[in-house]
């Protein structure tokens, strides 16, 4: 996978962790977005899972509609590539 910036609500547990899990270990840089790094089926949390394995992860804890997630991710993406352009 070219670098890519993924954001995954939900990522704390369940089917979004692991899906924020498989998008690691193919290379891209996640974003965890969830109400709560708390894994509600126990263990440690995403970030630090992912982050074990070499991959990048970066949590915060927000709803997807709170301004922080939206700044956080922007900056979390600059780092990622930061001669990258979104199409418009």
């Amino acid at each position: 996978m070219d670098v890519k910036v993924c954001i995954v609500t939900g990522a704390a547990s369940g089917i979004g962790r692991a899906i924020a899990r498989q998008l690691a270990a193919d290379g891209a840089r996640v974003v965890i977005a969830d109400v709560t790094e708390a894994v509600i089926e126990g263990g440690e949390p995403t970030a630090t899972l992912i982050e074990r394995d070499d991959g990048h992860a970066h949590a915060i804890a927000t709803d997807f509609f709170t301004v922080a997630f939206f700044v956080v991710a922007a900056r979390f993406f600059e780092a990622a590539a930061p001669a990258t352009t979104l199409p418009d």
